[in-house]
């Protein structure tokens, strides 16, 4: 037997219970990547086998034959046919197929025989085929097609043991390793060999069944019945679409909260035990802030996934993709993109990691670069801000105030600008062998499982954890070293010779503190304006001044790419207010007062309907840029999606801002 661990590959049909089985067979020791270079999830963990042996196992994105037309279907095909590059050569194929959908499985699994040495058929659910008044002879299944044959219940774990057994029992292949023992894959796409597979699998699954009472009828026929109806269907839909909108939000946010305040208080008490200004701004800002940025997302995108995960499990996924799919196609999508949208009206970064659901690549890379244009919780401070500041309170019609309005507008905005660029980019993208028609199961209701839950949601956390965390938190450290360097001494001398002279003079405790925090305001303003950050603004400022930004706005701009609502902060820097928040009264009253050289409103409302749709459409976010170079797998496309979202929010506000200043 070879010394190296038997490489095993899971295959199957969508919706035949993989995933389950694959969890039942690896417990907690798996992970989720990306295949090299491709937005294809790649599940892959460690089997323990008989005698202190142990396997790896891959499960394949699911497919109908090896005849693919995406690219996910492709990578299946690739791995079993050992054509993917970077990827072992399968030892065994474990083929899943669901038993009282026999004979449609058994494409795959012919196909898959006649090109691999060593494959063993797996009849999941066998449970269910009672429903259908059958039963299976699977000693008669092993003779027709002469490979070993296990039926299972994955949901429960029932036969798992034994096929675990026998997996234990295989030797691996070495010369696998030379792709002596596995063909290629023409032959079994052959279309003379697909018709025999045909004629050949009726005759088999006419011996193999046997018919034992009448069928029942289907609960899941039922519940469709009223799910699916013209009517009741796309009702129960939204309202199953809100609930999960709010459940994001709500029960997210505490946890947000509470991960903020954790690091923020962490974050002062290092400030305070470390004596050198600029160690303690880089453990405190730096470090401390920069993995703050990357947990903050946790609880959302485990959330995500948590609603995610039971919509796809209990079957409703697939129902909700089928209802929405004749509207999204309008503008070059599918169903599938109606929950990665959704979820970015709470944060971009879930939402692009919950197009991992959908099965094609293509419109998996569309809706990632249009989901950031989605109006996230991120943008609400700024909005808030610009809109109470700026915005009349008067009552529009006698229904919605202005500011309401304003905000209501901005998220339509934003909804119908994504509608629109994933038409562009469906028309303008690369479409080659992707020109397929569209065809979704839908599988039975079920119940889903804590442990497969767990199982789902852990994985796709921890990788965010992991790979795109290491980007932000990287992209973070940068951000703090432009915005803290040069930390010129000489502010420091002069802002300490104000405190001193403060500190002589016979104030009262009170006064004296009011007084310290506005030298303090003051000192931190300033060193923010002579900041590398600071100065990039000044820099950038000609090229923001036909949107009406001066530099300051410009700084602050440059600054909220560490997070949109860190524009309100820095302002609040800039104009030495230190920390504020939306709601801060005493920037507000600046920002509306202000006067340019000429003794003019420096900001305008055209400067601010202009900055509010900057925001709307711009690529704001370090995070979501990292994410989809975590999703895409390189630099390509958070860099094009950087340039067309700036671009676009560049021409938008500059629109905006020169007709309403006409």
């Amino acid at each position: 037997m070879s010394s190296y661990k038997k490489y095993v590959v899971l295959a199957g049909n969508p919706n035949v219970g993989k995933t389950t089985l694959f969890n039942q067979l690896t417990g907690r020791k798996q992970k989720v990547a990306n295949y090299p270079g491709v937005t294809v999830e790649k599940h892959e963990g460690e089997i323990s086998l008989a005698e202190n042996q142990s396997a790896f196992l891959v499960d394949l994105p699911g497919t109908y034959s090896l005849n693919t037309q995406s690219e996910d279907e492709g990578i299946a095909a690739d791995v079993i046919s050992g054509q993917l590059a970077h990827s072992p050569k399968p030892d065994v194929v474990l083929v899943v197929v669901e038993a009282s959908k026999l004979n449609r499985g058994l494409l795959l699994f012919k196909q898959i025989q006649a090109i691999h040495p060593q494959v063993v058929l797996v009849v999941n659910m066998m449970d269910e085929l009672s429903e259908f008044g059958l039963e299976l002879d699977v000693n008669a299944l092993i003779q027709k097609l002469g490979v070993p044959v296990f039926p299972i219940v994955a949901k429960n774990g029932k036969g798992i043991e034994a096929l675990r057994d026998r997996l234990s029992r295989y030797d691996s292949l070495p010369a696998n390793r030379d792709g002596q023992n596995i063909k290629s894959k023409k032959e079994a796409i052959d279309p003379e060999f697909v018709k025999q597979i045909y004629k050949d699998n009726d005759q088999i699954c006419q011996t193999v069944f046997k018919k034992i009472s009448q069928p029942k009828d289907s609960f899941s026929d039922k519940l469709d019945l009223f799910l699916l109806h013209p009517v009741l269907g796309p009702l129960i839909f939204a309202v199953i679409i809100l609930f999960f909108f709010q459940a994001l939000f709500s029960w997210s946010a505490p946890l947000i909260d509470f991960v903020d305040e954790g690091f923020a208080s962490l974050a002062g008490l290092v400030s305070e035990s470390i004596s050198t200004p600029w160690l303690a701004s880089l453990i405190a800002d730096g470090v401390i802030g920069g993995v703050g940025s990357v947990l903050v997302f946790v609880p959302q995108i485990a959330i995500t996934f948590f609603l995610i995960g039971i919509l796809e499990m209990t079957g409703y996924l697939s129902r909700g993709a089928f209802l929405i799919d004749r509207f999204l196609r309008l503008f070059g999508l599918e169903g599938r993109a109606f929950i990665p949208l959704i979820s970015s009206f709470a944060c971009a970064i879930p939402g692009i990691m919950a197009t991992r659901s959908m099965p094609h690549a293509r419109q998996r890379l569309i809706t990632i670069l249009v989901a950031p244009l989605m109006t996230c919780s991120a943008r609400l401070p700024v909005y808030t801000l610009l809109i109470a500041t700026f915005i009349p309170a008067t009552t529009f019609m006698g229904v919605m105030t202005y500011q309401g309005l304003t905000l209501f507008s901005l998220f339509v905005a934003g909804i119908v600008m994504g509608l629109i660029m994933s038409l562009v980019f469906h028309f303008f993208l690369p479409k080659k062998g992707l020109n397929h028609s569209f065809f979704m199961e839908l599988p039975r209701y079920r119940v889903p499982t804590f442990k497969n839950l767990y199982n789902y949601v852990w994985p796709r956390t921890r990788s965010f954890i992991m790979a795109a965390g290491s980007v932000i938190f990287v992209l973070s450290l940068i951000l703090w070293a432009l915005a803290y360097f040069p930390h010129s001494d000489s502010i420091k001398q002069k802002y300490d010779a104000q405190k001193t002279e403060l500190q002589s003079q016979n104030l009262s405790d009170e006064v004296l503190e009011e007084k310290l925090v506005v030298i303090e305001n003051n000192q931190a303003g300033e060193w923010v304006e002579t900041s590398y950050l600071g100065q990039l603004g000044q820099f950038f400022e000609p090229a923001f001044k036909p949107l009406g930004f001066d530099w300051k706005i410009t700084t602050a701009v440059l600054s909220s790419f560490a997070a949109r609502e860190v524009f309100v902060s820095s302002m609040g820097v800039i104009y030495h207010l230190g920390e504020v928040d939306e709601e801060s009264k005493g920037l507000s009253e600046i920002l509306r007062t202000s006067k340019d050289s000429k003794g003019q409103p420096l900001y305008t409302m055209a400067t601010a309907l202009s900055l509010l749709v900057f925001f709307a459409f711009a690529a704001q976010c370090i995070s979501t840029l990292g994410v989809i170079k975590r999703e895409t797998g390189g630099l390509k496309w958070p860099i094009f999606s950087f340039l067309y979202m700036t671009t676009l929010a560049y021409c938008c506000a500059w629109a905006v801002y020169h007709f309403y200043k006409s």
